[in-house]
């Protein structure tokens, strides 16, 4: 059980060392990710000032109608419906933050408005012009470090989760 832990250990430290998240032509999207079922706008700056607000990684959890978006300390930057605090059964999408502002990088002369979180059969993509990202890590399970440490200061008070201050 122990030689398990420590391999366990090697393993996230390594996931982590790496960047995380792929970004792929939107015409690939549909064999990979399947069918598109729902998606939700962002304005691309919008995503582009939460980028400004967090280190090395994003998360973002996405539903049919909605995207919240928190930094490594679990900050909410943004959420298109009105939220009070995090769910602590919700599992988000974790990119490294260089994959998000790699996809963010247009080429165009006249970049377009809108980020796309789009929910499809078998994975869910953020698509911004030709391109979309994903094969990303969830966490939970697999979460850095730095944002275990600040779960660990959160207590489960009726399903929800509250910050503790000291």
């Amino acid at each position: 059980m122990k030689q398990l832990t420590i391999l366990l250990v090697i393993l996230v430290n390594f996931v982590f060392a790496q960047e995380i998240g792929e970004i792929f032509d939107n015409k690939d999207v549909p064999g990979i990710f399947g069918k598109k079922i729902s998606e939700v706008k962002i304005e691309a700056d919008v995503i582009r000032k939460a980028i400004l607000e967090t280190g090395e990684h994003i998360l973002f959890k996405i539903t049919e109608d909605n995207v919240v978006i928190c930094n490594s300390s679990l900050k909410i930057l943004y959420s298109k419906k009105k939220i009070e605090c995090l769910d602590p059964e919700w599992i988000y999408k974790l990119f490294s933050t260089s994959v998000i502002e790699r996809l963010l990088d247009s080429q165009r002369i006249t970049p377009d408005k809108f980020v796309y979180f789009e929910i499809r059969e078998k994975d869910s993509v953020v698509r911004y012009e030709e391109q979309s990202a994903d094969k990303t890590i969830f966490c939970p399970p697999m979460c850095p470090n730095e944002i275990n440490d600040v779960a660990n200061n959160y207590l489960h008070i009726n399903n929800f989760m509250v910050v503790t201050t000291n």
